[in-house]
């Protein structure tokens, strides 16, 4: 037993004295700075992740419709959504069941070309894009060309689609274009 406590004080002296001495090896010293150099371009920070498009279900296709005014708007509530849903239909009665929309993983993007006094208008959202700086929303306005025969009916043509739910200001851009006839 003599033998046994005297060998673990023996490691424990070596040990404690191995602790002591210096290192063989000095710890490594710090790069030097790198030199100074006016010709130095500074670094551009990151350019902003890239865009992306987002999925569209399209929940409003309609040439008829009770908005009379150019709209463009971004529904993220239910309210908003009921709101925009009466709105659509005027004073038709009765109104069709809206849609269910989800507000916590989705949003409705709506655009309304007004009321025209013919038939052969057309407004279509294009695309959906959403990036850190927001939404972005291309719109396609279609007006009916010279020489197209066209019903003297008055249209409130109007679309809306459901996409994923992001935040963020939305930006809408629109483009016309005209259907060519004959």
């Amino acid at each position: 037993m003599r033998a046994i406590l005297a060998f673990a004080v023996l490691l424990v002296t070596a040990a404690a004295a191995s602790a002591q001495e210096p290192s063989a090896y000095p710890p490594p010293e710090p790069p030097p700075p790198p030199p100074a150099d006016e010709r130095q371009v500074p670094v551009e920070p990151a350019a902003s992740p890239p865009s992306e498009p987002l999925f569209q279900t399209v929940i409003v296709d309609q040439f008829y419709s009770g908005i009379g005014a150019s709209k463009r708007m971004l529904i993220r509530t239910g309210e908003e959504w009921r709101g925009f849903w009466r709105e659509l239909y005027g004073e038709e009665e009765p109104i069709p069941a809206a849609p269910v929309i989800d507000f916590e993983t989705s949003m409705v993007v709506v655009a309304a070309l007004g009321t025209r006094a013919t038939e052969g208008y057309w407004i279509e959202i294009e695309s959906v894009v959403a990036s850190e700086e927001g939404i972005q929303v291309e719109i396609v306005e279609t007006t009916p060309g010279e020489g197209c025969v066209v019903n003297e009916t008055i249209t409130a043509p109007v679309t809306a689609v459901a996409v994923e739910r992001r935040e963020g200001p939305a930006t809408f851009i629109s483009r016309e274009e005209v259907r060519p006839c004959g």
